[in-house]
């Protein structure tokens, strides 16, 4: 398995932090992103467009999750879906999610 990814925080905070994680891959080495939470809808769609070759056959997992903040941490991640695409080189998919606060 190779880490190819980043991780996207709904937040512009820059001092929001994930402390705890349920994915496959570490977050050690993820380039961190960040969005206006505003952007998130209940169906949200996800489109990939003219994916590059990524060495790896162009396939992977998106996890969306929710997190419980305490001052500026994340942690307790609560599962919103998980999404899986695999593609060639040049194509384009599209994923989609109901989003829900599933944590307390």
């Amino acid at each position: 398995m190779s880490q190819v990814g980043s991780v996207f925080i709904a937040s512009e905070n820059p001092a929001l932090t994930i402390s705890a994680s349920d994915f496959a891959c570490p977050l050690v080495g993820m380039v961190i992103y960040r969005f206006d939470p505003a952007l998130l809808r209940i169906n949200n769609l996800i489109q990939m467009r003219n994916t590059q070759d990524n060495g790896f056959g162009n396939q992977g997992t998106i996890g969306v999750r929710n997190y419980l903040l305490t001052g500026t941490d994340l942690s307790a991640p609560c599962v919103i879906n998980d999404l899986t695409f695999a593609m060639g080189n040049g194509e384009e998919t599209a994923l989609s999610f109901f989003y829900t606060q599933c944590c307390p």
